[in-house]
């Protein structure tokens, strides 16, 4: 229970009322079905799914033995509710509405995984093997074979001590981490991965030659899925026994792998939850943030998009994923900690600030993110948001990350800081009160717009230049190339068409704003 609470804790589940003493044994995760009755294992986590009430169920689950009920918050413990958890000495946990009732599933079997794990490479191998080299290693030394396990795209994810007593391409596969593109394509020809693919016996395999030893592979499978293989470089066919225990060993490796891809997949959905959580404040924001190991720096918020925006939302949010990931990488390289996720077709990355100027280090980040922008791979805009002094100011630079992005779709610059942009900002925003205000709509531009579409003239055009050269009347007329005398004409029909008094410094203003936002 607490390997449960620490992984899943505040961002996927939390503890609402406690027995005492606080169960400590989790053996399985059941999801209670009302229409059935309940008879679940003792030690196990039952998910109350459309559970609204769930004091008589905390009952019915103590008398079976179950450690927790989990059930959708937020929740209301009253007195009557803390009673039925002391009374059955069953936890009542409180599930996120941020996570589906299938995630949560899926993130505790992913806990209870890493036990289980243990367990069975003890059984099968006779010692606690925590990792795939430690595998290949004890598998190598008792068959007194260099051993390699791959993953299905040939690449050595892990290999025994032994490899000089093997040949040069299991060397030179050893070295570069991948089976060579010669090798693959002579295996794929010779139908070696055809007939490996199909059973789950081992298979010998030999291309011929002085200098190459023979291989037996076995393929490192979960049900029907093919997750890899292992590989022995040998002088002769294992026996019976041999083959049994290289049989077995691909089992132990398939549990490994399939504990190493949930447990990847499973804390990367958290960390990203975590993410999620500090950019959009509130309840908890802090919290994820120490997690994150955020909490007692500056930091500033980082979005960025692909340049050529998707419409379609799936493609969107897979886009975004991927711009992720890369974004991710990239970063990595100047700062460990950057913590990311993707959220509504965007990429998101909280950058710590760890100098004693965090503003002059958000500027230098700027320019590494200038060359995430213009990757191939990438082709991203990307926008950086003020300086946050504390978790709590996430989600302000998070918006001015995400008005950054408004501004650079429409321009050509790929990155920018929202200081650089401010002034376009301003506009934007002025923009959007123009726009929901018809009083503000309807001021001297829109009489001058329509009195030159109608008279074929320029007086909109004139105006803006002549606001732009601060009044200077013959920087103007030259400008628009036209005589001083010609512009003083226009200016005056300005007057007489809009009523605006050009010698009003907050009438100049005004209009001044009103064509910016309007593009005019």
């Amino acid at each position: 229970m607490a390997r449960i609470l620490e992984d899943l804790g505040s961002t996927v589940l939390d503890v609402a009322v406690c027995p005492d003493p606080p169960p400590s044994e989790v053996t399985t995760v059941a999801v209670h079905d009302p229409d059935e009755h309940l008879k679940p294992p003792a030690g196990a986590l039952v998910l109350g799914v459309g559970v609204a009430d769930p004091g008589d169920l905390l009952l019915q689950l103590g008398r079976h033995a179950a450690s927790a009920l989990v059930v959708r918050g937020p929740l209301v413990v009253d007195e009557p509710l803390r009673e039925a958890v002391r009374s059955s000495g069953v936890a009542l946990l409180s599930a996120s509405g941020a996570a589906s009732w299938t995630q949560i599933l899926l993130l505790v079997r992913t806990v209870l995984l890493d036990g289980e794990l243990d367990e069975r490479q003890a059984e099968l191998t006779g010692n606690h093997i925590g990792e795939l080299f430690a595998l290949a290693n004890a598998v190598g030394a008792a068959l007194d074979t260099p051993v390699t396990i791959e993953d299905r795209s040939a690449r050595v994810v892990a290999f025994s001590a032994d490899q000089a007593a093997a040949d040069a391409p299991r060397a030179a596969t050893v070295l570069a981490r991948q089976v060579p593109p010669e090798w693959q394509k002579r295996l794929a020809d010779n139908g070696v991965f055809e007939r490996l693919y199909r059973t789950s016996e081992p298979v010998w395999v030999d291309l011929g030659g002085a200098d190459v030893l023979p291989r037996v592979a076995v393929a490192v499978r979960a049900g029907e899925e093919i997750l890899g293989a292992m590989w022995a470089a040998v002088r002769r066919p294992f026996t019976a026994d041999e083959e049994r225990a290289f049989v077995a060993a691909a089992k132990t490796a398939a549990l490994h792998l399939l504990q190493q891809r949930a447990a990847e997949n499973a804390g990367k959905w958290r960390r990203s939850e975590l993410v999620r959580r500090v950019l959009t404040g509130g309840s908890g924001a802090e919290l994820a943030a120490r997690r994150l190991e955020l909490a007692e720096v500056p930091l500033c918020v980082v979005a960025a998009e692909p340049s050529d925006r998707h419409e379609d939302g799936a493609e969107r949010e897979l886009a975004a994923e991927r711009l992720c990931e890369l974004l991710s990488l990239h970063l990595a390289v100047r700062q460990s900690k950057v913590a990311t996720a993707s959220a509504l077709g965007t990429a998101y990355a909280i950058l710590p600030l760890t100098t004693a100027d965090p503003d002059a280090e958000s500027r230098n980040a700027l320019g590494l993110l200038q060359g995430f922008a213009t990757r191939r791979d990438a082709a991203a805009i990307v926008g950086m948001g003020r300086v946050a002094w504390s978790p709590g100011e996430a989600p302000r630079s998070r918006a001015d990350a995400d008005a950054v992005l408004d501004v650079l779709r429409s321009g050509d610059r790929r990155t920018a800081r929202v200081d650089e942009v401010w002034e376009r900002l301003f506009l934007a925003r002025l923009w959007d009160l123009v726009v929901d205000d018809e009083e503000l709509r309807d001021g001297p531009v829109q009489a001058l717009t329509a009195y030159d579409a109608d008279h074929h003239s320029q007086l909109v055009a004139t105006l803006s230049a002549y606001l732009d050269a601060f009044g200077d009347v013959a920087r103007t007329a030259q400008v628009m190339h036209v005589h001083p005398n010609t512009l003083r004409y226009r200016l005056r029909r300005i007057t007489e068409v809009s009523g605006l008094d050009l010698s009003n410094p907050d009438a100049r203003l005004a209009v001044g704003l009103q064509l910016r936002v309007q593009g005019g």
